[in-house]
């Protein structure tokens, strides 16, 4: 972020988050861990849930929105977490251990806010990311955004940044993510829109330029 254009007292601030178009048409959300990773001695289902439980709290303390975790037996569950690898199924294959960490897809029906991690790459929990691993939580969070309405942003040091980034060990929500799930409409508001089933459009990967978790401002050339 550059200057104070991202400073909470700047009411005129450019806007450098996107909004994607499509939102949930509840506060409301469910969501369940469908496929753990088969990496489980560094990452059993019970770290997995954990660690995305604090993801989902980054956002839900900030907003109207409230998440609840089923068992993946429920029915009509929102959101799904799911550890994948090459081709798996939506059409958008991942590259093992590289430069694709995770992909999720907008508010919708069907796949939509599901989110997919390439159980080819190295996630930790948060407090144990270093030597080339990549923290779990950061990358949850980022594409919990996503799941959530939210496009990339262009701040460079917003969570929605396209590239992977860390954020130190007290990991809050940067203020230009907080403005941009704020701005997002919710069902209460009087000008909405509709929720549509989620397109190849509507689908975001999640890279970093090396494996390090480094933050990368523009993509590999």
């Amino acid at each position: 972020m550059r200057g104070d254009s991202n400073s909470p007292t700047n009411h005129t601030r450019k806007r450098r988050y996107l909004l994607q178009g499509k939102k949930w048409d509840k506060t409301e959300l469910t969501w369940a861990l469908r496929k753990s990773s088969r990496h489980t001695s560094r990452l059993d289902s019970g770290t997995i849930r954990q660690q995305f439980t604090t993801a989902l709290q980054l956002w839900e303390k900030v907003s109207a929105l409230k998440f609840t975790e089923v068992q993946k037996e429920a029915k009509n569950i929102d959101i799904y977490v799911d550890f994948m690898k090459g081709t798996h199924g939506d059409g958008y294959s991942f590259d093992g251990k590289g430069r694709k960490l995770a992909h999720a897809f907008y508010p919708g029906g069907g796949i939509g806010g599901d989110v997919h991690f390439d159980d080819d790459d190295h996630f930790v929990q948060h407090h144990l990311r270093e030597d080339g691993k990549t923290s779990l939580l950061i990358t949850a969070a980022h594409e919990l955004g996503h799941s959530l309405g939210l496009s990339h942003s262009d701040a460079p040091k917003a969570l929605m940044a396209p590239f992977y980034q860390d954020f130190g060990d007290e990991f809050e929500l940067p203020q230009d993510d907080r403005y941009a799930i704020q701005t997002t409409p919710t069902p209460n508001d009087q000008h909405t829109t509709s929720q549509t089933t989620p397109t190849p459009n509507d689908h975001h990967t999640t890279s970093q330029t090396t494996p390090t978790p480094t933050y990368t401002k523009h993509p590999p050339s």
